[in-house]
């Protein structure tokens, strides 16, 4: 039998981290010992480095989390959003339309993979993207993603 990995200094026996995931249906991070308090600190560092327009650093440790814990929609969002503002504007739709599922109240994901399409002149992907946002904005909290929407929507008609 082969010797258990050893990340991190420890020894961890991965088939037992695979158990555990599908068994439990626990995040990866779990497994790893990587608590959700570590996580959380992890997702402020990311997102302050994407505040400071340290995208590709942003970009890194944003997969770091959505590995360590694939559900949680804000670990996917960040990843997609610096993504995008890398220019990677495929990948970004991808992970926008994986945060889409996981949060199918949120016009947010929507509207920026409208504006992803946009960007690569998929200008028919990006006006539906953009109607589908706009529909989704039933909330107070939700009126300036509405108006941004509607901004595109008469952007897209015009260049039309």
């Amino acid at each position: 039998m082969a010797a258990p990995y050893r990340g991190h200094g420890r020894g961890v026996d991965v088939m037992r981290v695979v158990r555990g995931i599908l068994k439990n249906d626990r995040p990866l991070g779990d497994s790893l010992g990587i608590r959700n308090v570590d996580r959380q600190l992890l997702y402020s560092v990311a997102h302050d480095l994407y505040g400071k327009a340290r995208y590709d650093l942003a970009q890194y440790l944003f997969a770091q989390l959505v590995l360590y814990d694939n559900k949680d929609p804000r670990y996917m969002k960040g990843l997609a959003a610096a993504t995008q503002v890398l220019g990677q504007y495929e990948y970004a739709v991808h992970m926008y339309s994986v945060a889409a599922l996981m949060d199918v109240n949120d016009p947010s994901v929507v509207m920026h993979a409208g504006d992803c399409f946009r960007a690569m002149g998929k200008h028919a992907r990006a006006f539906d993207s953009f109607d589908l946002a706009r529909s989704m904005c039933s909330r107070p909290e939700h009126k300036l993603i509405k108006l941004r929407c509607d901004q595109a929507l008469a952007g897209i008609r015009q260049a039309a």
